[in-house]
């Protein structure tokens, strides 16, 4: 019964924490002067690979398939 309780314990936490983040996805834009796909965040231009931290402590990283931000 404890290792039923402890499971079902674990697996609330577990979903409370993947519940709490959000994230949000942007389309690429085209980098005018350079002619290439990149990721722009408030006014920053990003190349795809790059990872950072937005101004809100968001994770954000850039890909072929656009920008991808989640909180934390």
């Amino acid at each position: 019964m404890m290792k039923i309780l402890l499971a079902l314990a674990v697996a609330l936490s577990v979903s409370v924490a993947l519940s709490s983040a959000a994230c949000s996805f942007k389309k690429l834009t085209l980098n005018v002067k350079t002619r290439s796909a990149v990721c722009t965040k408030d006014g920053e231009v990003h190349e795809i690979g790059d990872e950072w931290k937005g101004p809100s402590c968001e994770k954000c990283s850039c890909s072929n398939n656009g920008m991808q931000c989640c909180s934390t």
